[in-house]
């Protein structure tokens, strides 16, 4: 028998942990505890919270530090939030349909020793979403630290035969800076502009993950934890052959159907699930070569600092040593597919542009003492046109409150443009409900959003997820009147 002590001296000694090739996984609520022969943890699972604890090492939630919180959809929750730090905090439920106070809205943030109370409704179809902070300057400092936490919404037969821990692997991917052995965050000026990106990559907080695994389905929840850096995922052979990997949901759940992909892009807080077969051999999930187009600004403003991972390198991010013969799990249809866009009634432009030292949006940037908004009406179903200048870098636009329905992508540099799969632009990722979206230079992409009057006379940020580019204010307020 574990006890809660002992499972965090181990869950927190993971690093020490690499060279004895084990790691205790998770343990459920029930007491019944999983193991799996990895370097790489899979995040704690836990099936209920009463509260969260932000702390210097991360969120406790139960005495577990950042599980993964299963939730049904239908569900309830009452939870509380308890700011153990040194500094404000205030933990946002990213991709949830909530009111603006479970929203976390950065005017929410509470002190050092308060606590805040959260009480909503899961309406959320099933999928993979996130709880990280969300105070407005700290919000890059605090996640990067470690608070961030994976929060999966069940239904009935999202599942589809897999299970946590076994063939169901979330793989959290961040980059982090370490000087002396430890991670460090101290981004100078410039970086604030271009993002803060590290020297090493992790997997579940491993880096150099291994994972061994018998041979079978997997599903693979693959998260981009990383503060500004972009993934372009693909699995690979020891011998460089590319594996096919089935997309079947994004940001906001399941896709209508399957879609075979070889690669995919990944932006912070981005969210994609893959069903992959491994039989016996040795695969690697890479990151393969691209253009970051960050000195697509001028000025030589790109993320050219020597203590930095070139962002669009080749890297091995994970290895899956797989040996024997697992489960094979057939996916044909999926359990939910995502509702049809509404038929807009208003076109909305919003224009993405560095402004001297500054990200603006419209021309727009946050004050706290004065936050800028723009209004848009209940019941109403408006088609954003995002238009993101050609003198830019790619931004991750995530619209807090309210579900996405990518339409269209134009102008696509040829990187991205070859990855559509319709006569829209649209990647296959673009396919499902989405709440992050990355918009790459000289590109427009068209989404539409549907608001509702349960919101009425509430706030909801709309900003860049490359948390530089947030705390430094490239986020506004979407009213809704």
């Amino acid at each position: 028998m574990i006890t809660r002590r002992r499972f965090l001296q181990i869950g927190l000694g993971a690093g020490a942990m690499l060279a004895m090739g084990f790691t205790l996984q998770y343990i459920l609520r029930t007491g019944e505890v999983k193991r799996l022969e990895t370097s790489a943890p899979v995040p704690p699972l836990i099936k209920e919270a009463t509260y969260i604890e932000a702390t210097a090492s991360g969120y406790m939630a139960e005495g577990v530090l950042n599980p993964t919180i299963i939730l049904r959809r239908g569900q309830r929750v009452d939870m509380t939030l308890k700011n153990k730090l040194t500094e404000p905090t205030i933990v946002h439920w990213h991709g949830f349909d909530v009111n603006w106070h479970n929203d976390a809205h950065p005017s929410f943030a509470i002190t050092p020793g308060e606590s805040y109370n959260y009480s909503f409704d899961v309406v959320n179809r099933a999928g993979t979403y996130l709880y990280h902070p969300h105070p407005h300057g700290l919000t890059a400092k605090q996640f990067y630290m470690g608070q961030l936490g994976l929060v999966i919404v069940e239904d009935s037969g999202s599942d589809l035969g897999f299970k946590y821990g076994v063939n169901d692997l979330p793989l959290v991917i961040s980059d982090r800076r370490f000087i002396g052995g430890a991670p460090v965050y101290n981004p100078t000026p410039m970086e604030m502009i271009a993002g803060f990106l590290g020297n090493a990559v992790l997997v579940n907080g491993v880096k150099d993950a291994v994972f061994k695994l018998s041979g079978g389905s997997y599903r693979l929840r693959l998260v981009n934890g990383s503060n500004a850096r972009l993934y372009k995922l693909s699995i690979v052979k020891k011998n460089g052959d590319v594996v096919p990997m089935r997309l079947i949901a994004v940001d906001q759940g399941f896709l209508a159907r399957p879609i075979e992909v070889r690669a995919l892009f990944l932006a912070p807080a981005e969210r994609a699930e893959v069903v992959v077969e491994l039989g016996e051999g040795v695969y690697l999930l890479k990151n393969t070569p691209f253009d970051p187009m960050h000195l697509e600004m001028g000025h030589g403003m790109g993320h050219g600092m020597q203590e930095a991972l070139p962002e669009g390198s080749e890297y091995t991010i994970a290895t899956f040593l797989v040996e024997g013969k697992g489960e094979a799990v057939p996916v044909e249809a999926l359990s939910d597919p995502p509702p049809e866009p509404p038929k807009p009634t208003r076109t909305r432009r919003f224009a993405l542009s560095l402004s001297g030292m500054q990200w603006t949006i419209n021309g727009m940037f946050w004050n706290a003492s004065n936050p800028l908004f723009e209004h848009v009406s209940v019941e109403g179903v408006e088609l954003w046109e995002i238009v993101n200048d050609k003198a830019s870098m790619p931004h991750p636009m995530h619209l807090h409150g309210f579900p996405m329905w990518i339409i269209e992508r134009k102008d696509s540099p040829r990187q991205v443009a070859e990855l559509a799969v319709d006569n829209r632009g649209r990647l296959p990722t673009d396919l499902g409900l989405k709440d992050t979206v990355l918009i790459w230079p000289g590109e427009t992409v068209k989404i539409v959003v549907n608001f509702d009057a349960k919101k009425r006379g509430q706030l909801f940020p709309f900003h860049c997820h490359n948390l530089e580019h947030e705390d430094g204010g490239m986020m506004i307020n979407i009213a809704v009147k």
